[in-house]
């Protein structure tokens, strides 16, 4: 894996080597400590200013950390990720770029990534290696047959889809009631997952928060032959993504 974070502003590379350090002193038992997406692939955007409908409105992107435990976290993880945000952040100017945290133990970790789990796969591929403590060695990813693949996407499918028909099923109940507020909250939650279904069950890869980029991906996926578990014919000149998500649509709303 690369260790490599020069590349980054001296700025950069000072705040990650001051998170490594807070991450140190509030955990004990840090294994590996995992620079991931934008930054870790030096497409990461420092800031970016907008004026949608008469209102500015602001995108940076995070520092994604993985840390490896010994042991997961578990219910300290949120306790614990307030605390090195609170301290990283302390004292720092606006446009402070956020650290996001993610925890896993080493031998989840070892497991996902024998699993063939992209999501992990892709962090060790395309991540950067902030701190090691030397004391264990990852697996070596494994290559997935079709069956392994398709049960990992119907397992996706199983447990994103079902999440959102919940959200859905409370939607109607507060539409009937004419409690329009909730039913709204509702509704945005059903389509938020609805939607992270579409790259987990075509790509096997999830994406974090509801950025409405990531269909593009999943579905450059689908064009390109990278796609690992279904195939979609194109009907009407609909991308097979687009396709897939009217199709998920109309049978959450038929049931």
């Amino acid at each position: 894996m690369k260790s490599d974070i020069t590349f980054l502003s001296e700025r950069k590379q000072r705040d990650l080597h001051e998170l490594v350090a807070l991450i140190r002193e509030e955990i004990r038992d840090v294994v590996m400590i995992i620079l991931y997406g934008s930054y870790a692939k030096n497409t990461y955007v420092d800031l970016d200013e907008r004026h949608d409908f008469g209102v500015r409105t602001y995108y940076m992107s995070d520092y994604d950390l993985l840390v490896v435990t010994q042991r997961r976290l578990g219910v300290r993880e949120a306790t614990v990720n307030a605390r090195i945000k609170e301290r990283f952040l302390d004292g720092k100017g606006e446009f402070q770029t956020y650290p996001q945290l993610i925890n896993e133990s080493f031998t989840k970790l070892n497991h996902a990534l024998s699993e063939g789990r992209y999501f992990y796969v892709e962090i060790v591929n395309q991540g950067i290696l902030l701190y090691n403590s030397a004391k264990e060695e990852l697996a070596t990813p494994r290559k997935l047959d079709y069956n392994e693949l398709s049960g990992m996407a119907q397992e996706y499918y199983n447990k994103k889809f079902t999440r959102g028909e919940r959200f859905l099923y409370h939607a109607r109940i507060d539409y009937d009631d004419k409690e329009y507020v909730e039913c709204s909250f509702f509704l945005h939650q059903a389509a938020e997952y609805f939607i992270k279904t579409i790259p987990l069950v075509y790509s096997l890869y999830g994406y974090k928060g509801a950025r409405p980029a990531f269909p593009l991906r999943a579905e450059q996926a689908v064009h390109d032959g990278t796609c690992k578990c279904l195939s979609v014919r194109q009907r009407g000149g609909k991308t097979p993504v687009r396709a897939a998500a009217r199709r998920l649509y109309r049978g959450a709303l038929q049931r």
